[in-house]
């Protein structure tokens, strides 16, 4: 069943492919994005979470929903966003199997740092990271990806819980995969962990 199309209330500006980071932002998401969000906040509030993080066995795919064909489960490793799970509406905009591609996969090589920045933002402090958007075509469709830190069965926070949110469905076109083009990033809620700071010990610095 065609999933209907949801109103962003986020409106993207003409202006240069990429915009600043913004590390914090009163913005009005997607309400999928929202409902995501809501989702991992939940979960990262219960007692027995560890550094603002949850784990990911906590998530029941039933809280997720209708929105679970846009849903993705990330390992991070050494600083790479790899696929492991990939809901079908995101293999069909690709046309092609996603597990074991890297996240970059959905974005033009112009927006690397910048996802890859809100990637390991999101795991260091603890929270949801959106990262805004659009998908070319005329008129271009604006998108949305949220992404935030779960645990693993080992305990690290290892695993990235993501969600695309376009403002229409997503359709591919031509015959090659539609690559995204990031124009910010930013970041929601409150950090679950201090930033580190660096003190002296004895004339040595340590974090």
């Amino acid at each position: 069943m065609q999933e209907t199309p949801k109103a962003l209330r986020f409106r993207c500006f003409p202006g240069p492919p990429l915009a600043a980071f913004r590390p914090e932002a009163n913005a009005v998401f997607h309400p999928d994005t929202q409902r995501l969000i809501d989702e991992w906040t939940r979960l990262a509030a219960t007692a027995s979470v560890r550094g603002g993080i949850p784990q990911r066995a906590g998530l029941l795919p039933e809280a997720l929903g209708r929105l679970l064909p846009r849903v993705f489960v990330a390992d991070w490793r050494d600083g790479h966003a790899v696929l492991r799970l990939a809901g079908t509406t995101l293999e069909a905009f690709q046309r092609r199997p996603l597990r074991d591609e890297a996240i970059l996969a959905f974005w033009s090589p112009a927006s690397a740092d910048l996802v890859t920045t809100a990637v390991a933002q999101s795991v260091r402090e603890a929270r949801p990271v959106v990262v805004v958007g659009f998908a070319p075509g005329e008129p271009a469709t604006p998108v949305e990806m949220v992404i935030a830190p779960l645990r693993s069965r080992s305990g690290r926070p290892d695993q990235i819980l993501g969600l695309f949110a376009p403002a229409s469905a997503l359709t591919p076109t031509g015959s090659g995969p539609v690559l995204l083009t990031a124009r910010m990033a930013v970041a929601a809620g409150t950090a679950g962990r201090p930033r580190l700071s660096l003190a002296a010990v004895e004339g040595r610095r340590i974090a």
